[in-house]
């Protein structure tokens, strides 16, 4: 069963200083779960010193040094986000970004959720890899505990979208959710990178110019090689 992993970066509250909200999906099949775990282990084994070698890969804290890391210098942050970056550039794999500009959304959308217009568009762009790439087979989704507050509001969308059908005319595919802790599952830790890389350059930090570069073929593409809309969904 195709697994996508989800993480988000920025908030989606409008009283936050931030200006985007970014949900990020990393849609991989079954039988290349090894490899990403292989992949995200021997990272850590490589470029993660005895201080932190068992600490999560966490983008926002490498580049911040932050947490765990704390003891970093620029040239240490650069190495391990352009190894990490170079890492995900190699796995067999589709990634989706969604993101909401929420001042725009409230203007133009007033009635509409930040959080929950994400996690439609996010969705509705899993459904489709299911459908391009795993002949309609059914897919699970696994979502960082830290957003088990919203479970009711995921599970609502995600049965809406399952029962109505999606804004494809499609009834979505997606059969499973599950809840779980960051630090254990490689997957939800790939997708923070993404998130944040997508964060990142949507708000033109100059570092991170090559590392999206880096992981732009991983992005959902139309037939035409066209991602704008189908792997990075920007709204309004």
């Amino acid at each position: 069963m195709p697994i996508m992993y989800v993480d988000e970066s920025g908030s989606f509250h409008h009283n936050d200083k931030t200006k985007y909200f970014v949900l990020s999906g990393v849609v991989v099949s079954d039988d290349k779960i090894k490899h990403l775990q292989t992949a995200s282990y021997q990272y850590k084994l490589k470029h993660f010193n005895n201080e932190y070698i068992d600490s999560e890969i966490h983008t926002h804290d490498i580049y911040k040094a932050k947490g765990d890391f704390t003891s970093l210098t620029l040239s240490q942050k650069q190495e391990l986000l352009h190894e990490l970056y170079t890492t995900i550039n190699e796995l067999d794999i589709s990634t989706v970004s969604v993101i909401i500009d929420k001042d725009s959304l409230k203007t133009t959308y007033p009635t509409w959720k930040v959080f929950n217009t994400a996690w439609i568009f996010l969705i509705e762009r899993f459904d489709k890899i299911l459908e391009e790439k795993f002949d309609d087979a059914k897919g699970s989704i696994k979502i960082d505990k830290s957003s088990s507050r919203f479970h009711k509001d995921i599970l609502d969308i995600l049965n809406d979208l399952r029962k109505n059908g999606t804004s494809f005319q499609r009834k979505a595919c997606i059969d499973h959710r599950v809840f779980v802790e960051s630090s254990a599952v490689e997957g939800i830790q790939i997708a923070d990178a993404v998130a944040y890389c997508s964060f990142m350059y949507k708000q033109n930090h100059t570092p991170f110019a090559n590392y999206w570069n880096m992981i732009y073929p991983k992005f959902r593409k139309s037939d035409f090689g066209t991602v704008s809309g189908y792997g990075l969904k920007e709204f309004p």
